[in-house]
C-alpha cells in the first residue's frame, strides 16, 4: 500500500521529470548536428535530459531502491563510468569549455548509456537461452515477463 501512496504522491513529479527529460533530449538532438562545432551544446542538453529520466525512474521505483539497485556488484562498474561522465561532461561543458574534453566526455556518456540498455536486454536473452547459469533472483523475476513477450 505504501508504494501505491507514493507513486500517486510523485505522478505529478514524474511527469513532470519526463516532459523536461524529453525536451532536454530533443534539443540535444537538435545540436547533434554541429557535435563537433560546438559539442558543449549537445552535451549539456544530452546530459540534463538523461538526469531527468533518471530521477523520474527514482521516483517511479522508490529513490532509496533505485540508488542501491545501480550501487549493486554487478552494476557498479556501469554506475562509476556513467557518474564519471556526466561529471565530466557538466564540468567540461560549463566550467572548462574544453572543446576536445566535452566531445570525449559526450561520447562516453552517450556509449555508456546505450551499454547500459543493450547489456541488460543482452543479458536477459542469454539468460532466455540457457546461455548463462545461476541468475539471481531479480534476474529471474524478470525474465518471466521477457518469456511471456514470446
Amino acid at each position: 500500500m505504501q508504494t501505491s501512496v507514493n507513486f500517486a504522491k510523485n505522478l505529478p513529479y514524474i511527469i513532470m521529470l519526463l516532459v523536461g527529460g524529453t525536451f532536454f533530449m530533443a534539443i540535444s538532438f537538435m545540436f547533434l548536428s554541429v557535435i563537433l562545432v560546438a559539442p558543449q551544446k549537445f552535451s549539456f542538453s544530452f546530459a540534463l535530459g538523461s538526469m531527468c529520466y533518471l530521477g523520474a525512474v527514482a521516483l517511479l521505483r522508490d529513490p532509496k531502491v533505485f540508488l542501491m539497485s545501480f550501487l549493486k556488484k554487478e552494476k557498479l562498474i556501469f554506475t562509476i563510468s556513467y557518474v564519471v561522465s556526466l561529471i565530466g561532461t557538466f564540468y567540461f561543458s560549463l566550467v572548462s569549455s574544453s572543446y576536445l574534453f566535452a566531445l570525449f566526455f559526450s561520447i562516453a556518456q552517450v556509449n555508456f548509456s546505450d551499454w547500459k540498455l543493450n547489456n541488460n536486454n543482452l543479458y536477459r536473452l542469454c539468460l532466455y537461452f540457457g546461455w548463462l547459469d545461476h541468475p539471481s533472483q531479480e534476474v529471474q523475476n524478470s525474465l518471466e515477463w521477457f518469456k511471456a513477450l514470446f
